[in-house]
């Protein structure tokens, strides 16, 4: 199947209605004593750990995160964008519904994003640690990312993952993730999450403007707007602000 749908469940034109009373930009129905207040984070990652000296990691923290779920799940719709939202992609499709997202985060106080440059892993005397056994020296760092959180009382009640990775299927890594983060830890299938691939798809976007290897107008675009609308010329280490965070 080289399309998947996302999310169109008989359970959306319940929400439709409530939806469409909502200004998908307006942050300030946060506060509504309607509205739950689950917390999730979303993990992504930039590279490969162990090979890429520049390697990054990212949490997307979302509050309320079915309804941001399903209001994403509309602007989808409006576009009649079905594919998986990748940064490395070059669907021409992708631009549109790109820029939403990306207006979308910027103008939502509920989703904060913080990224972190990880030092390349320590592999001691093995000269080739196995992919299992790197993966493993990366839970600390989201444990840093999530202390981070907790620290400005943003607290997730889950952690979610991408599935199609050493981080999903592994049935260990999920335990130590949890034991060391004390976090519940999920892994969702990423056709199936706008959050997820939202996560994923900033991570991407500025890993690469820090890396400058952004080459194809799509990327360039994509990041640009994102910087606009950020207010901010370029993405580099040390950026802390009440949106963003990008940590060395």
């Amino acid at each position: 199947m080289k399309r998947i749908d996302f999310l169109y469940t008989s359970g959306l034109g319940i929400f439709g209605s409530m939806i469409s009373k909502l200004n998908i930009f307006n942050s300030s129905y946060k506060n509504s004593n309607n509205l739950p207040e689950t917390s999730r984070a979303y993990i992504s990652e930039s590279g490969i750990f162990g090979k890429d000296v520049n390697f990054f990691i990212g949490i997307l923290n979302v509050d309320n995160w079915q309804i941001h779920e399903n209001q994403l799940n509309v602007l989808r719709q409006s576009l009649n964008y079905r594919s998986r939202l990748k940064y490395n992609s070059n669907d021409r499709y992708k631009v549109a519904f790109a820029r939403k997202v990306i207006e979308y985060f910027v103008n939502n106080q509920d989703i904060t994003l913080v990224i972190k440059k990880v030092p390349f892993p320590n592999s001691g005397n093995i000269n080739n640690p196995s992919f299992a056994s790197l993966s493993y020296q990366k839970i600390s760092y989201y444990k840093e990312l999530l202390d981070d959180l907790l620290s400005s009382n943003k607290i997730p009640s889950k952690v979610i993952t991408k599935y199609q990775s050493i981080n999903g299927p592994s049935g260990i890594f999920s335990s130590n993730f949890q034991s060391v983060t004390n976090k519940n830890f999920e892994a969702e299938v990423t056709y199936n999450s706008n959050l997820l691939q939202m996560s994923a798809f900033l991570c991407g976007s500025i890993a690469s403007d820090i890396r400058k290897i952004a080459k194809t107008s799509k990327k360039v675009d994509v990041t640009n707007y994102l910087k606009n609308l950020l207010n901010i010329d370029s993405f580099n280490t040390g950026i802390n602000g009440s949106k963003l965070i990008i940590k060395n």
